[in-house]
């Protein structure tokens, strides 16, 4: 006499394959248990993360990629901003006034520098003027 049915191993007992990331997939007459996505598994058969940020190519030059359990994601690196296509684009934070600079702004790629007007000179924060006492001395 032949079966006429699959048992599903993975819907009688849930934790046939134990805990840690692993995943019962049933198959005709038996089933296997894999790691979920997002993992592999170790020398021990252990499902650990992967991690995707070790792969170059995993997110684009102007991002940071992080690593989270099972996943990952992409952030745009300081002084970008993410678009509504997905891309990272540079923030001008000249033309945004978010810079601090207390006179000259140059907007560069990715960042910004400040500057002073003839007479002035940059002071070590970077961002303010002092004027100084005898520019033509």
């Amino acid at each position: 006499e032949q079966c006429q049915y699959d048992v599903n191993e993975c819907e009688e007992t849930p934790r046939i394959c134990g805990s840690g990331h692993v995943e019962c997939v049933n198959n005709n007459g038996s089933y296997d248990c894999r790691c979920q996505e997002g993992y592999a598994t170790d020398d021990q058969g252990v499902c650990k993360d992967t991690n995707e940020c070790e792969v170059a190519t995993t997110c684009g030059e102007l991002e940071r990629c992080s690593n989270v359990p099972g996943s990952f994601h992409c952030d745009c690196l300081t002084g970008y901003n993410r678009q509504h296509d997905g891309n990272c684009t540079d923030i001008d934070e000249c033309k945004e006034k978010t810079s601090g600079c207390q006179q000259i702004c140059s907007n560069v790629e990715g960042s910004y520098n400040c500057d002073c007007q003839y007479g002035y000179r940059l002071n070590a924060d970077r961002k303010t003027c002092s004027q100084i006492v005898n520019p033509c001395g």
